[in-house]
């Protein structure tokens, strides 16, 4: 069921944010260049700065989300063993033993994903500091740029426009590139059971 959740993830993500995504940053990047092509520089570097960081974090978070992912799906199977098996459980006087297990993995499980979602708000705030830091960044050089003359208010609040939009799609696309690798964690152990040999084959005819 995991699996199958995480190929409609990423496959809703890739159609319904990476795309629009794509066409709302080049369309921005193109239309600042014709109006003043520094600052649109400046705003192709921190789109690289911002995309760049959250892929490389994203990956390098891949092994909590398989950890998470695995730890869940630990919780799940013991608490299937102690459903199905009620009966022996009752039987053999297990209950505390077995309450037990299920207490641990269920911790465990928490403490996993807790981990994933502290550092995922790490990833937000540093995210917060790169938005903020272009923010003032174009700021200063559009405001230079009117006190010369060489922009119009029109052109000022254009830009300001088109960095705020980016920024929410920006936010946006951290959490995509999140999304994505959190789908392949989930989806990492159904592939290794789909991909894993038979041991005894049946012979040709």
């Amino acid at each position: 069921s995991r699996f199958a959740r995480a190929f409609e993830r990423l496959f809703d993500t890739l159609v319904f944010q990476v795309i629009p995504l794509s066409v709302s940053i080049v369309g921005s990047l193109i239309v600042i260049w014709f109006q003043k092509p520094l600052i649109a520089e400046i705003m192709l570097v921190w789109l690289v700065i911002v995309m760049t960081f959250n892929f490389f974090f994203s990956r390098w978070k891949l092994k909590y989300d398989v950890a998470s992912a695995k730890a869940d799906t630990t919780t799940s199977g013991v608490l299937a063993d102690n459903v199905t098996n009620q009966n022996a459980i009752t039987l053999f006087d297990s209950f505390l033993q077995e309450s037990k297990r299920f207490a641990t993995t269920s911790d465990e499980l928490g403490a996993a994903q807790r981990k994933t979602w502290n550092l995922s708000a790490i990833a937000d705030g540093l995210q917060i500091f790169f938005m903020i830091g272009i923010e003032f960044v174009v700021f200063y050089y559009a405001i230079k740029y009117w006190q010369v003359g060489t922009i119009t208010i029109g052109t000022f609040v254009l830009i300001q426009s088109y960095i705020i939009g980016l920024s929410s799609r920006l936010w946006d696309f951290g959490r995509i590139v999140r999304s994505a690798h959190e789908s392949f964690a989930d989806s990492k152990e159904m592939v290794e059971i789909l991909q894993t040999p038979h041991e005894i084959k049946d012979v040709p005819n």
